[in-house]
């Protein structure tokens, strides 16, 4: 009973590597894990991102190295497709009298905006391992993420028929900001080292960005001090593993009664 005890205590403080066998010579035959991740997400926004991009999309495009234990180390750039922009009051100074904006033929104009930018942090985390079968392994994990944030909006309208947004004027209108960002990350993952695998988790980010134009045309002031931006969202990425062969890892071989 004792040994029996010992033994859930050893499992659950030192969980194993996804996949990795011992052979009879106590020698774990699985390398360290270098894997590969694309897939995307969907966000809320909160704080003063709200006001400007209420909700997002993204992709994502990362890579996790996994030594021989559940911790994990990684990379992420995540580019921002965002199309839902809150424009009202940025153009009232250059409107016509209808309230449009008018090009130089006198016509309204139609002028698109989207979100851009991206996100790019390094995460840190560990994966709990809660069943095995084979080569697969299902797996709670936690990450912690530490970056950097830029966004802008894009405006999208026929080219060199809005002199109101031409050459420089135009940058004082896309409210180009950057900053510091810190990600939270809790997730499921199903990992197979035979095979492409996947993951689905729960993300939190909080940025704290300034404003890089001197001067902001719709408020027809400078865009001074830090923001808030808020995100809340959820991502789903395939997980591509990629093998380190000749490295292996030596262990002594435990037996338990």
């Amino acid at each position: 009973m004792r040994n029996y005890l010992f033994g859930l205590i050893w499992l659950f403080l030192c969980p194993s590597a996804w996949g990795q066998t011992l052979s009879n010579s106590g020698v774990y035959t699985q390398p360290p894990l270098i894997t590969l991740q694309v897939g995307g997400g969907y966000s809320l926004s909160g704080g003063d991102w709200a006001q400007r991009f209420p909700y997002y999309t993204s992709m994502q495009l990362g890579a996790t190295y996994q030594p021989v234990s559940n911790w994990m180390l990684g990379f992420e750039y995540e580019p921002l497709l965002g199309s839902a922009v809150n424009t009202e009051g940025i153009f009232d100074g250059i409107n016509g009298d209808s309230g449009d904006l008018i090009d130089m033929f006198g016509f309204p104009a139609i002028v698109r905006a989207y979100q851009r930018g991206y996100n790019l942090r390094l995460w840190m985390g560990r994966a709990h391992d809660f069943k095995e079968k084979g080569t697969a392994t299902w797996s709670w994990y936690g990450q912690l993420g530490l970056g950097h944030s830029q966004h802008y909006i894009r405006y999208q309208f026929d080219e060199g028929q809005l002199p109101q947004l031409s050459g420089e004027y135009l940058a004082g209108y896309d409210r180009l900001s950057s900053g510091l960002q810190v990600s939270q990350r809790l997730g499921l993952q199903y990992y197979n080292n035979e095979a492409i695998s996947f993951q689905l988790a729960f993300t939190t980010h909080q940025a704290f960005t300034q404003c890089l134009r001197p001067w902001n045309y719709a408020s027809n002031s400078a865009d001074q001090g830090t923001k808030t931006d808020l995100a809340f969202g959820l991502h789903g990425a395939i997980i591509i593993p990629i093998k380190l062969t000749g490295l292996k890892v030596e262990k002594e071989p435990a037996y338990f009664e």
